[in-house]
């Protein structure tokens, strides 16, 4: 069996989750951590980040990343896997990135989905509800299903958004329809993201006012502190070194991939913008957000990164 990487969770509203809400939809809360995935091959354990491979078995290739030592020993996954060999499970390394979690939810594997193979052609994803109940009965981590609602509207999705379960903060929501496939001919899934998590993580950039392009604008919305370090974090793992100048051209290539990719449909249903200027404008934020967050550049413009999770930030 081939990885296959879980498809990405796009925006609500956009053209990829347009007419999503048309239907029964499981609503459960978005977890900020990193991807991951488990499956056999071969009878032999193998654990994957979103991208590459971490281990077989005894072969490890990634000694940079705590979650294979923790998918080994976790007696109840090994058992799962070897009662349903073909299945692959999907879940988050919960690391800190953004959002504040308690203490002990760290450092877990948090399964949301499972890939069953009914044959090499036509994998499907399992039911939510039941990826939670078996999550449950083999005592594996899982995010919280707030309910199940039939064509949600605006409002009734908006009652979960600050419903919190591990700790005082949420990033926001995951809407799952088992049935929806969008325009693309994609099975999608869709998130909305806390209004007041997106405040919290927004840009001070000093002396912006020199750029009157409203493509500077756009990537100001969108380039925050918080999607610069999660892609900062996602490069750690993969490089299995800390941050560093060799690595400023890499995040600059992946901050303009992860907005373009997220945010570009959203951006031109609402405005005609030059797609290279805005890809310009991205590049210079995240060159900045590289160059101080390794303290290379004293006077660069100030942005918000929240390292210190127990303070509050203060901005006179």
């Amino acid at each position: 069996m081939w990885h296959i990487k879980y498809p990405k969770i796009r925006r609500l509203w956009t053209e990829e989750t347009e007419w999503i809400l048309n239907w029964q939809c499981i609503i459960q809360e978005k977890i900020d951590g990193a991807n991951a995935s488990v499956r056999l091959e071969d009878w032999q354990l193998c654990v994957w980040s979103r991208r590459q491979l971490l281990c077989r078995w005894d072969e490890v290739y990634n000694w940079f990343n705590w979650l294979v030592d923790y998918i080994k020993n976790h007696e109840w996954i090994n058992s799962l896997l070897e009662k349903h060999p073909t299945i692959r499970l999907y879940g988050e390394r919960l690391v800190q990135h953004s959002v504040r979690y308690s203490p002990e939810h760290y450092n877990h594997f948090w399964m949301y989905d499972i890939l069953i193979w009914w044959d090499e052609e036509q994998p499907e994803f399992m039911n939510p509800i039941d990826v939670f109940d078996i999550a449950f009965d083999y005592n594996i981590c899982r995010p919280h299903i707030y309910a199940v609602i039939v064509n949600p509207t605006i409002e009734s999705l908006q009652e979960y958004m600050n419903k919190p379960n591990l700790w005082d903060k949420q990033e926001g929501i995951v809407i799952k329809n088992t049935k929806f496939i969008n325009k693309f001919g994609r099975p999608q899934y869709a998130k909305l993201v806390n209004e007041s998590f997106k405040e919290q993580n927004k840009i001070i950039f000093w002396n912006s006012n020199k750029y009157d392009e409203k493509e500077n604008i756009w990537a100001l919305k969108f380039m925050t502190p918080w999607r610069f370090i999660k892609i900062v974090h996602k490069i750690e793992q993969d490089k299995q070194e800390v941050f560093n100048e060799k690595n400023i051209w890499e995040v600059i290539w992946r901050c303009q991939y992860d907005v373009i990719s997220e945010e570009i449909p959203w951006v031109v249903k609402n405005d005609i913008v030059n797609y290279w200027l805005l890809r310009k404008h991205i590049s210079n934020i995240a060159r900045t957000m590289a160059l101080q967050y390794i303290e290379q550049w004293e006077n660069a413009p100030v942005f918000i990164f929240n390292k210190n999770r127990d303070e509050e930030d203060n901005i006179t």
